[in-house]
Order: C-alpha cells, then sequence, then structure tokens
C-alpha cells in the first residue's frame, strides 16, 4: 500500500513537470521598421527549417515557443541568421536590417534588449504578420518586361555622307539589333528546368542618322524559349538560365521617308512576310523575394527576311533590301513579379 502512494506522488510530480517542457512559454518576436528602401519586398522567415511567415514592411511576427535551441532565419541569407537559447519566460527580439549594396540590398537580422524591442513595437504600431499554412510553396509563375538593345551582323543598306565637318562616312541600316521592349511570361516547372514566352517590339535605324531623312525597320517577335537552371551559391536567390528556342517575326516594316520631299520615291512602306527565326541566350536571374526578381540577358539570334509588298517601289533582285538578314545580338534587363 505504501508503495502504491508513493508511485501515485510520483506521477502527480513528474507528469505535469514532463507537461509543462512542451507548453510554449516564450516568444521570439521579429520585427521590421517601416523603411523606403525595400519596401516592396517580403522576406521569408524560417525557425527551425520551417516557413513561419513572409516579413513585410512595417510588421512584426511572434512565435510562441517553449525553452530549448532555435535557429531564426530570413530566406537562406547568412547574414540574416540568428541561433538563439530560449529561456523559460523569456521574450527575444529580433531587429531586421537592410544592408544595401551595389547589386542588390542583403537582409539581416540583430538581436535587441528586450525592453528597446518592446518599446519599437508599441511606438511604430506596426502590423502583425499571420503563420503560413504549411502547404505554401514558393510562386512559379512570373510576368513582367525587358528593355534591350543590341546591334545587327549584316548591313541591308549603306549610304554615303558628308559629315559637317566636312569628312565623308557611312550610315547603315541593319535589320538585326536596335532598340527593344517587351512582355514575358515564365513558369518554373522544376528546380532546373524553366519555359518562357515573350511578346517584343523591336526597331532599328541608320546609324548614324542622317538629317532629314528616315529609314527604320520596325518588327514583332513572339519567342518561346526552354532553358535549363543552374544554381550560383547556397542561398539559392540566383542563378543562371541556359536556353534556345524559337521566334516568330510578323508586321516587319521598313519605313522611308524624305522630310524635305525632294524625292517622291523617299516616301515609302515596305512590308516583309512573317517568318520563323531561332535564337539562343544566357540570362543571369536575381530573386530579390518570392515575389520580385530581376535579370541581365545575352541572346544570339538569326532570321532572314523577304520582301512582300510596298507602296510605291519594289527592290532589285539583287539588292541585300530583298531578302535582308537579321541575325544580331542584345543585352537586356527585366523586372519580374512572381505569383
Amino acid at each position: 500500500m505504501k508503495k502504491l502512494f508513493l508511485i501515485l506522488v510520483s506521477m502527480l510530480v513528474v507528469f505535469p513537470v514532463m507537461a509543462s517542457e512542451d507548453v510554449p512559454s516564450s516568444k521570439i518576436i521579429i520585427y521590421r521598421e517601416p523603411a523606403f528602401q525595400g519596401s516592396l519586398v517580403a522576406y521569408n522567415v524560417f525557425i527551425n527549417d520551417i516557413l513561419c511567415t513572409q516579413l513585410k514592411n512595417n510588421s512584426y511576427y511572434e512565435y510562441d515557443c517553449a525553452p530549448g535551441k532555435y535557429v531564426v532565419r530570413l530566406g537562406n541569407h547568412p547574414n540574416a541568421t540568428v541561433n538563439l537559447e530560449v529561456e523559460d519566460g523569456r521574450n527575444y527580439y529580433l531587429r531586421f536590417g537592410l544592408d544595401i549594396g551595389f547589386w542588390e540590398a542583403t537582409p539581416e537580422l540583430i538581436l535587441v534588449d528586450d525592453s528597446f524591442g518592446a518599446q519599437s513595437l508599441e511606438r511604430l504600431n506596426m502590423n502583425l504578420e499571420e503563420t503560413i499554412s504549411a502547404s505554401y510553396v514558393t510562386p512559379k509563375n512570373r510576368i513582367g518586361i525587358n528593355l534591350g538593345g543590341g546591334f545587327g551582323f549584316n548591313s541591308a543598306l549603306d549610304l554615303p555622307i558628308v559629315y559637317d565637318y566636312g569628312k565623308e562616312g557611312t550610315s547603315t541600316l541593319r535589320f538585326g539589333g536596335g532598340f527593344s521592349i517587351g512582355a514575358e511570361y515564365g513558369h518554373e516547372f522544376t528546380k532546373y528546368f524553366d519555359l518562357a514566352v515573350g511578346l517584343d517590339y523591336r526597331l532599328s535605324q541608320m546609324s548614324p542618322m542622317i538629317n532629314k531623312m528616315t529609314f527604320n525597320f520596325s518588327r514583332g517577335v513572339v519567342s518561346a524559349t526552354p532553358s535549363i537552371i543552374i544554381p550560383i551559391g547556397k542561398i539559392e536567390n540566383k542563378h543562371i538560365r541556359i536556353g534556345a528556342g524559337l521566334d516568330v517575326y510578323f508586321a516587319n516594316t521598313l519605313n522611308i521617308s524624305d522630310k524635305d520631299g525632294a524625292f517622291d520615291y523617299l516616301h515609302d512602306t515596305w512590308h516583309y512576310k512573317s517568318t520563323l527565326g531561332y535564337h539562343v541566350q544566357g540570362i543571369f536571374d536575381v530573386r530579390i523575394s518570392d515575389m520580385f526578381s530581376y535579370n541581365f540577358a545575352l541572346r544570339l539570334y538569326n532570321v532572314d527576311f523577304k520582301f512582300d509588298t510596298s507602296n510605291m517601289m519594289y527592290p532589285y533582285d539583287d539588292s541585300k533590301l530583298y531578302t535582308p538578314n537579321g541575325a544580331g545580338i542584345d543585352v537586356s534587363t527585366g523586372f519580374f513579379y512572381h505569383f
């Protein structure tokens, strides 16, 4: 009977102590003060390798926890990782900061005094972030714009010119290169494979420009590019995409204009048939958050155009303007939203 009594007493003492070890009695609080720089970017908060929330500008997140060891990090940024030994009944405040560099802003976490952290939250009236669902995955779709320019390899028209200071030269029109602007949609099927579809407008002009005379070649381009993805480093916010694909060129138009009106035949529009081309490209991507990224691209392409109709004139068969080549190389930068 005495043994049974001792067993019951032990159970009453030990069980509550064991249970209390799993009851959250402390808090880890990560907060981000309002700031203009990087305000559009939200950062993933991981605690013990579990995605807990996305920390936005002017917000904070509370993580209830039991005493023990915890690793808090923002994405995979090495400067934004803090190891904590949490004690019973204490609150730990981690302040978000940005280290502004040349290419990007790097986040960092700083452990601050609990009274200073509490005063910051009270003074700034920040928004409380909710815990992310366990089913959350990084967005795989993106949409954005590309801006660029380049150089055409082959000249389609060469006109002699005389500069103001008397020196003779040549003005050249190329059907490749020039200015480009476009929109792009892309999807990452896996960590190592991507498919992008783009719609671009490109414009090439005489170089150097001829006073009071205009020759420019405009075209639309629809492209599809499957690419392999090569991750860079351990942070996983940078990678290289290398791919090749097909292009469809349409609305290919050569506009000719003589502003003085001295030559009637220099008021004309030549249309070229829609045609297929191809390209290879390399892209350096930088993911600044789950929602936003930017890139730098180098594209090498080739296409052959064929004359279709004009308003007034028809080029001679031996003219390079009849079947011009539009090969060239472009560099561009893009800005994207992920969803």
